[in-house]
């Protein structure tokens, strides 16, 4: 019995056609030749007759065994195909997820880059501050140097 190729991507067919030919390759003894059906030696003693039935038997069992086979495969199939959609759906999840992180660590780094520059700006006016005193107190020396005739 073949198995259907249209079951998956051309990677799952040939998963599946793997698997199923695993299973339906067991070595057994081979039934059918013609020394075991050979009913010369054995007639009237019955054993022809349990060989018949055992042959019977196997095909009835290599019938299973290939249908067995069969469903395993598209189960197999189908499981491939369950489990890449299960992780298509999560690679959307994780997707979403990290869009979010990063805008949560965007707004925090922005949110730290304005507290960074008010501390800076903070800084620098009180440096220039300090620097407008200085040049005030350095000014204010040079002009009470001079002499009373230049200070107008």
């Amino acid at each position: 019995r073949s198995v259907n190729l249209s079951m998956g991507s051309l990677d799952d067919s040939f998963g599946t056609l793997k698997l199923a030919s695993k299973l339906r390759n067991t070595s057994q003894p081979d039934l059918h030749s013609a020394s075991l059906l050979s009913n010369a030696s054995f007639l009237g003693s019955g054993i022809s007759d349990l060989r018949a039935t055992v042959c019977a038997q196997q095909k009835n069992i290599d019938g299973l065994v290939n249908r067995v086979a069969a469903l395993l495969s598209a189960m197999h199939a189908e499981m491939l195909r369950d489990v890449r959609a299960a992780c298509e759906r999560d690679i959307g999840q994780v997707a979403g997820y990290i869009e979010e992180a990063v805008a949560r660590a965007a707004a925090g780094v922005e949110g730290r880059f304005t507290e960074l520059q008010d501390e800076q700006r903070s800084w620098l006016q009180g440096e220039a501050a300090s620097l407008r005193r200085d040049i005030a107190d350095e000014a204010r020396g040079h002009y009470e140097r001079l002499p009373a005739e230049g200070k107008g």
